[in-house]
């Protein structure tokens, strides 16, 4: 889906070129949640191998392509998966195939560190450049509690939580009463470890599903627009900034998680105050010099809340984010680098690139895309019905799991690309597009398989 975009464009090329040095001829390889993103490196012709967890990913060049979900036969919950908790003898050959590629000379780019990548990197450090941070140094900025404490000195606004021991878990109800509360455990990614709770015995059940010893309560800001940034700190502290998105979250059509991840709008920013950009912006790079300052190098992703004209930050995605390759589309219609290629600039020792202000760029822009991902919302793992789906006119359809394959509860079955906006000023899906989620699943699960859980 091509975009149009108006304006004198920034020398990627020239971008493309001073990484291609630092490569040095090595092949390239992408490793990452979705296979399928691997094709925004595809203007780089030393990429040699994409391999993912689900989604697999054809004719990006002449790159070979591995998916765990193809040896598997099973989609799973990214926002749940871990792959350091899992040693099947797909994990394994997983592990054996990334070897393979490690052991000659290349550069290995990660959508986020683990420890199964670190298995591998050390064994393979004179063959392989990983282009990605330790996965014990990188976990650090995972934790919440500690990051949000951190940027709340910075002087940026930060959602008002309150952190108790699971063991005080009581003492939460005390404290709120009866209002509606959001519960938060401090990792998750995704809306996994987010609830929206009211009463004791609720608060009691969320607390029980938590793996960490903490829980964060805070009051439901009920009016807000969620608002999310990709951006990229290299060595000496500067901050690339791509271009922001309103975050669907929650919606009923695509998952059963209150506050589940759904997908981006990149037009619907386009109602918002000018001075609102421009303090993301700003606290995007505040926020990233501190990263930068204590240790962290690369992409990462911000979310902030927008309610009542004030932003609040919530959360620090120490990673790529899934929004990273429709941002990137953008950029590459604005003929500007993007999130990939300075995340690979940062691990290259380069400065940042020179760039207009996120409003500069915006105005340069006539057509926005969106996603929307759509998940498994049973009680049980189903399986793709052998039928075509046919997308509605100006839709594209893509990352749809195959036939025979598994989809876990609340794995994607499919992401919807549309070439405009597709939310309210509230954050809420316009009816049409409503319409097109409810019968684009319709036709999906037609006739499915409930192949049972415990395949």
């Amino acid at each position: 889906m091509g975009l149009a975009v108006a304006g004198t464009p920034v020398k990627r090329q020239h971008r493309i070129e001073q990484i291609r040095h630092h490569i040095e001829g090595r092949k390239l390889v992408w490793f990452g949640n979705r296979a399928t993103d691997g094709a925004c490196l595809e203007d780089l012709p030393e990429l040699s191998d994409i391999v993912g967890l689900v989604a697999p990913c054809t004719g990006v060049n002449s790159a070979s392509t591995y998916c765990l979900e193809s040896e598997w036969v099973r989609r799973v919950d990214l926002n749940t998966f871990d792959i350091d908790q899992n040693r099947g003898f797909e994990i394994a050959n997983l592990h054996h195939h990334l070897f393979r590629l490690m052991s000659s000379p290349s550069v290995l780019l990660s959508y986020r560190p683990s420890e199964f990548l670190t298995a591998l990197r050390y064994p393979c450090l004179a063959t392989c450049q990983v282009w990605a941070m330790p996965h014990l140094q990188q976990q650090a900025f995972e934790y919440k509690p500690w990051v949000e404490s951190e940027v709340d000195k910075l002087g940026i606004t930060i959602i008002p939580w309150r952190h108790y021991s699971i063991f005080d878990w009581s003492n939460i109800h005390r404290d709120f009463g009866k209002q509606p509360l959001v519960l938060r455990g401090a990792k998750g990614s995704g809306g996994a470890k987010l609830a929206l709770a009211e009463g004791k015995d609720a608060i009691h059940d969320f607390c029980e599903t938590l793996d960490e010893g903490i829980v964060s309560a805070s009051v439901f800001i009920e009016d807000n627009l969620p608002l999310s940034v990709n951006a990229v700190v290299f060595r000496d502290g500067q901050v690339y900034c791509a271009l922001l998105s309103v975050q669907l979250i929650g919606l009923p059509e695509c998952t059963r998680r209150r506050f589940g991840f759904c997908g981006n709008d990149f037009g619907a920013v386009v109602s918002l105050p000018e001075s609102c950009i421009i303090e993301l912006e700003r606290a995007t790079t505040v926020i990233g010099r501190w990263l930068g300052s204590v240790g962290y190098l690369g992409a990462f992703g911000i979310d902030f809340l927008y309610s009542d004209g004030n932003l609040f930050f919530t959360e620090v995605n120490p990673r790529f984010m899934a929004s990273a390759p429709l941002a990137s589309s953008l950029s590459l219609g604005l003929g500007e680098t993007d999130v990939y290629l300075e995340h690979m600039a940062a691990f290259a020792g380069l400065e940042p690139h020179p760039g207009a202000s996120i409003i500069e760029r915006l105005g340069r822009v006539t057509t926005f895309p969106s996603q929307i991902m759509v998940y498994n919302r049973s009680s049980v793992t189903i399986g793709r019905a052998d039928v075509d789906i046919a997308p509605s006119p100006g839709v594209a359809i893509v990352e749809e799991a195959r036939t025979r394959v598994s989809i876990m509860q609340e794995a994607q079955m499919f992401k919807l690309l549309f070439s405009r906006s597709v939310v309210d000023a509230n954050g809420r899906l316009l009816l049409d597009v409503a319409k097109v989620v409810r019968e684009s699943t319709h036709r999906f699960v037609a006739g499915s398989n409930q192949l049972g859980a415990n395949l």
